[in-house]
């Protein structure tokens, strides 16, 4: 589990993060979120230890970084692909790896077969694609069989097929009881990926929930409902509390629109009062639409697992 608790880091006067707070449990994939210069590179470099940090503290499994006996057993992470010397072979980078953290040279092939770069062990990096590098660097994520995984950005640069492996071996890699902390851009890949978000914006929190939680408090979410009745149904809808309009396509008393509702619950109220129902599908917002709606330059409001939403002072651009 990682524990990140009132932390901060300031460069001179500008705060890359400011006060930030957020828990990333032991079994789940947590996605790490947020636009360019929002702190995240920065957070994840802290809690590696990489970064020192000007207040607050990030532990894993309740101890820092720096304080585990073998780290690379402990923790794997995927921060930059790019920083492998191009000349070494794919085997010999990952030798020397389990070489500094004590870990059996078997790893080294087992790994390469995982990420699906066997056949490429003895090539130069130089050679490699930016796939083959991403790949690359998890496979020294995963060289010490770590319980804690965390990844900048590990889909970039991978195909369509490459998206879908790294899907599944992190939510199996959760599975097993791993934390599995990662950040990207790509938002309908984190919407099939991720259990829970972190949302951060220019170095503070605005979301920490489950995934399918944050869908629901997305504006564009909604339940689609027809029925041959529907002047009354909306009228019951209204009655109840619930956001109601006409749907586009529908005709006559048709379709409607109903916000601020599970489909059951609407299916629920119409058969409670004898309605026949044509049509009852839930729409959820996508996760792009709603990290859009929370990040945008018109967004000032922040959203936490408890469910409360207040305004969120801006703080200088983060890094």
């Amino acid at each position: 589990m990682i524990e990140v608790a009132d932390l901060s880091k300031s460069y001179g006067a500008s705060k890359a993060v400011d006060g930030l707070s957020f828990a990333a449990p032991s079994g789940r994939v947590t996605g790490f979120l947020g636009p360019n210069g929002a702190g995240k590179s920065t957070t994840m470099r802290m809690v590696l230890g990489l970064d020192h940090p000007t207040g607050g503290t990030a532990l894993i499994d309740g101890r820092r970084y720096r304080d585990f006996a073998a780290p690379m057993r402990e923790v794997g992470a995927l921060l930059d692909s790019g920083a492998i010397h191009p000349g070494m072979t794919a085997a010999a980078h990952l030798s020397w790896l389990a070489h500094a953290g004590g870990i059996p040279r078997r790893r080294v092939a087992e790994v390469l077969e995982t990420v699906g770069l066997a056949d490429a062990a003895r090539r130069a990096v130089k050679g490699f694609s930016l796939g083959m590098r991403q790949r690359l660097g998890l496979a020294g994520a995963l060289l010490g069989d770590p319980a804690t995984l965390i990844l900048d950005e590990p889909v970039n640069g991978l195909d369509p097929e490459g998206v879908r492996w790294i899907r599944t071996l992190m939510r199996g890699l959760a599975a097993e009881g791993r934390t599995v902390f990662v950040s990207s851009h790509l938002m309908s890949e984190m919407a099939d990926t991720a259990d829970r978000v972190v949302v951060i914006g220019r170095g503070r929190l605005i979301a920490d929930m489950e995934t399918d939680e944050l869908l629901r408090r997305g504006s564009g979410g909604h339940v689609r409902v027809a029925s041959p009745h529907g002047a009354l149904l909306a009228t019951l809808l209204a009655d109840a509390g619930l956001a109601v309009e006409r749907a586009e396509g529908g005709a006559g008393d048709g379709a409607l629109m109903v916000r601020g509702a599970e489909a059951a619950r609407v299916g629920d109220l119409a058969a409670r009062y004898n309605i026949t129902l044509h049509e009852l599908t839930q729409h959820r917002a996508s996760l792009e639409d709603v990290f859009m709606e929370l990040t945008g330059d018109k967004s000032d409001h922040t959203f936490t697992g408890t469910g409360t939403a207040h305004a969120a002072p801006r703080p200088p651009e983060a890094r």
